[in-house]
C-alpha cells in the first residue's frame, strides 16, 4: 500500500477486483480519452490483469479513500524504464467520484512513489485534444507541456492531436508540499460536461467491487 496522502491510498489490484475496476474504461466519458479501440471484453480483461501482474515495467494501483476503503479509480506507471529512469503515468477516476480532487492526490502520491521508491527522474503522460480537465490537473501538478503529436490518433471517426506533458524529479521535489496540505485548491480532474455524451435509451445498472471486504457501487450503462 502507498499511503503518502491523508485522504487516499494506492492499493494493489487483485484478481478479484481487477475485472470491475478496469471495466470502468468502457464508460464513454473515460474510453473517449484512452488509447483503447472499442470495448474491453472478458478475454482482454483477463489478459490485462495477467500483464500487470507479471510485467515488471507496469505498476497499477487502485485508488481508495481512507473514509471507507472505497475504490474511486485507478492509476499507475507503465513503460517503466530503469535504465533511462522514466515512466508514463496513467490515471482515471470513476464518474461519480470526479470533481473531488482524487486524481490530484493520487498522482501526487504516485509521482512520489516513482521518484523516491523507483528512482525515476522523469514521469510523462499523454492526452487527446479537447480533454480540458486533463490540462487543468496537469497544470496543478506543475507538469510541463512537451509538445503535440498532430493527427496522431483516430478516435470517433476523426484524427486528433495528442499532447505530451512531463515532470522531472527535481521539479516535483521543488514544488511538492506536504501530503496533508489543505484541499482548498482541489483541481477539477473531471471530464468537461460538454465533452460527455450519453445514449438516451441505455439502461442504468450497478456493478460492485470489493476491496478490503467493503463494497463500492459503480454506476454503469448497459
Amino acid at each position: 500500500m502507498i499511503d503518502y496522502d491523508s485522504t487516499i491510498y494506492l492499493d494493489i489490484i487483485t484478481e478479484e477486483t481487477a475485472a470491475t475496476l478496469n471495466k470502468v474504461r468502457n464508460f464513454s466519458e473515460i474510453r473517449d480519452w484512452c488509447r483503447q479501440a472499442g470495448l474491453i471484453d472478458d478475454i482482454q480483461q483477463a489478459n490485462w490483469y495477467k500483464k500487470i501482474s507479471s510485467d515488471p515495467t507496469i505498476r497499477m494501483y487502485g485508488i481508495c479513500e481512507y473514509a471507507d476503503d472505497a475504490p474511486v479509480g485507478i492509476c499507475g506507471l507503465t513503460d517503466i524504464d530503469h535504465v533511462n529512469q522514466r515512466a508514463e503515468f496513467s490515471c482515471y477516476i470513476f464518474p461519480q467520484f470526479q470533481k473531488c480532487g482524487y486524481a490530484f492526490n493520487a498522482l501526487r502520491s504516485l509521482f512520489k512513489h516513482g521518484f523516491d521508491d523507483l528512482n525515476l527522474v522523469m514521469i510523462w503522460g499523454e492526452t487527446f485534444e479537447g480533454n480540458h480537465a486533463y490540462k487543468l490537473f496537469t497544470e496543478k501538478l506543475h507538469m510541463k507541456h512537451e509538445g503535440t503529436r498532430r493527427n496522431f490518433y483516430f478516435k470517433n471517426g476523426q484524427f486528433i492531436d495528442a499532447h505530451l506533458v512531463s515532470i522531472s524529479r527535481n521539479e516535483f521535489n521543488a514544488i511538492n508540499t506536504s501530503p496533508d496540505k489543505s484541499n482548498s485548491d482541489k483541481p477539477n480532474f473531471d471530464f468537461d460536461s460538454a465533452d460527455i455524451s450519453f445514449v438516451a435509451d441505455k439502461k442504468e445498472c450497478d456493478c460492485s467491487c470489493k476491496i478490503n471486504k467493503k463494497t463500492a457501487v459503480v454506476r454503469s450503462f448497459c
